[in-house]
């Protein structure tokens, strides 16, 4: 049996209470965001929220994008889980973003498979041969 507040004065402060309470602590939130920004100590999360924001500030959507995950599952799929390949990852998407141009999902591909070729570099740099996978 679900019991509801009846029409009340009561039960309307309760609902008005609730939404600013939802209201400040998102406001909150969002200041934790900000503040840890300026700090330079913002996490994965802050970024993906910042990302988000921007999408919807600037009016720029990225339907196809380039991310350290996939780049990550593809290096995984070919050599194995070896100790390193989530820096060359980040290292290698870092350096794509700043020279391709983004764009459809032919591009991407391309920008993941220039990754994968960079993170290979960065591994023998780093004095590791990147081996793929016996199928």
């Amino acid at each position: 049996m679900h019991l509801t507040l009846p029409r009340s004065p009561l039960a309307a402060l309760v609902n008005e209470a609730s939404k600013y309470r939802w209201r400040i602590r998102y406001a909150l939130q969002r200041y934790g965001v900000a503040w840890r920004y300026a700090r330079q100590r913002s996490t994965r999360d802050d970024g993906l929220t910042l990302l988000f924001d921007a999408e919807h500030i600037a009016g720029i959507y990225g339907l196809a994008c380039l991310s350290e995950e996939s780049v990550l599952d593809r290096a995984r799929d070919l050599y194995g889980d070896i100790p390193g390949l989530e820096r060359w990852a980040a290292d290698a998407c870092a350096r794509v973003n700043s020279k391709h141009g983004g764009g459809d999902g032919e591009m991407i591909g391309a920008a993941e498979d220039w990754a994968l070729e960079l993170m290979a570099e960065y591994a023998a740099h780093d004095g590791v041969t990147l081996a793929e996978l016996a199928e």
